[in-house]
């Protein structure tokens, strides 16, 4: 009798999981959790991580929706409403997740608000594609110049972009001794992940919510312990040297005069030190990390062998002092939203005009 009691209890109890599970899927197709957002199958082709090609996705983030957006990936697999086509001329631009903007409606992008801002115009062609980091845009050239020609690249760096760049994450390049990057394979998805990651409730508790093991044990979201006092960070002569080899190949690795390429940085931790109760621009972190000095090195090498560097964080705190308006979705999400694109996009454009504008000086007074 009491077995059979445990018996009915339990399945009393499965029966109640079941439900809750078929309630909280159908309420959560009803709202605006972020859907579609999936990494592509590897395709030796493209072997590059990716989104689902030719699919419609929408964004938001937090518990409660924020941000919703909607939008499209092309044929290649990026965030675009058209198709890039094979041996055309174009602008290329490279980044994370701020360069692929799932947050912003396409036309509020930095690739998006470009072409207005040039005349006569070359497409804008997005390669960005959230994690990525330093090797990926190196690693990417031999890929994107064997189907398009670029004129330009544009290149997105972030904090973190190098020292990410040591990180094993399938479809991504990561630092390597030689030749400076490699890929590393991507995974085929089972079936029964794509069904998984398919379901509204599983899109909810890893885009909406964020959580991961470590989260559903409780852990997720609760900041580390950081050692009070500043410990002076040093950067290795062998992580100096692929910041050299990195600068040394990009332009040639695209086929492209140095000063046909772009590197535009950008902080989000001065853009929080901004945003604080001081209201002051820190332009220099009082305790840099490996990740800080690299970047830094990054910086003097591509000035000294003429790419175009271009530092956001000045134009974004220029612009927030005198307008009070952010230029990203903080608190919400730290991404830029239009207006930070449209900042990034004016900068890019003049620094475009001015190096077309001195070929065009040089070149006419070449006798």
């Amino acid at each position: 009798m009491k077995r059979t009691r445990n018996i009915s209890v339990s399945f009393s109890v499965a029966a109640g999981f079941v439900l809750f599970f078929l309630a909280a899927e159908l309420l959560l197709r009803g709202l605006p959790a972020q859907r579609g957002i999936y990494a592509a199958d590897p395709d030796p082709s493209w072997p590059v991580h990716r989104m689902v090609p030719n699919s419609e996705f929408r964004y938001s983030a937090g518990w409660n929706f924020g941000l919703v957006s909607t939008g499209h990936t092309n044929s290649h697999g990026y965030v675009a409403p058209f198709d890039y086509i094979p041996g055309s001329e174009a602008i290329v631009v490279l980044g994370d997740s701020y360069i692929e903007s799932a947050m912003n409606p396409y036309e509020d992008s930095l690739q998006g608000q470009l072409p207005q801002l040039l005349p006569n115009a070359l497409p804008v062609y997005n390669f960005g594609i959230a994690g990525s980091a330093l090797p990926d845009y190196l690693g990417l050239a031999p890929y994107i110049t064997r189907d398009f020609r670029p004129a330009w690249v544009v290149v997105l760096i972030g904090e973190g972009d190098f020292s990410e760049g040591y990180a094993q994450r399938p479809g991504h390049f990561v630092w390597a001794d030689s030749p400076v990057v490699e890929l590393v394979p991507d995974q085929e998805r089972s079936p029964t992940t794509k069904l998984l990651r398919s379901l509204a409730l599983t899109q909810y508790l890893r885009a909406n919510l964020k959580l991961d093991f470590r989260g559903l044990l409780g852990r997720h979201g609760v900041p580390e312990e950081k050692p009070s006092g500043c410990t002076p960070a040093a950067l290795e002569p062998e992580a100096g040297k692929l910041v050299d080899h990195y600068i040394e190949r990009l332009s040639q690795a695209y086929g492209l005069p140095p000063d046909h390429i772009i590197l535009a940085f950008d902080s989000e931790s001065q853009r929080k030190a901004l945003y604080g109760t001081r209201g002051d621009f820190a332009s220099e972190s009082p305790c840099p990390s490996v990740d800080d000095l690299a970047l830094e090195r990054l910086r003097e090498r591509a000035r000294e062998a003429g790419l175009q560097v271009l530092e956001l964080s000045p134009l974004f705190a220029s612009w927030y002092k005198s307008t009070g308006r952010r230029v990203d979705h903080s608190p919400v999400d730290w991404h830029w939203r239009r207006e930070g694109h449209a900042i990034a996009a004016t900068a890019i454009r003049d620094l475009m005009l001015q190096v077309d504008a001195a070929s065009t000086d040089l070149t006419a007074s070449t006798p």
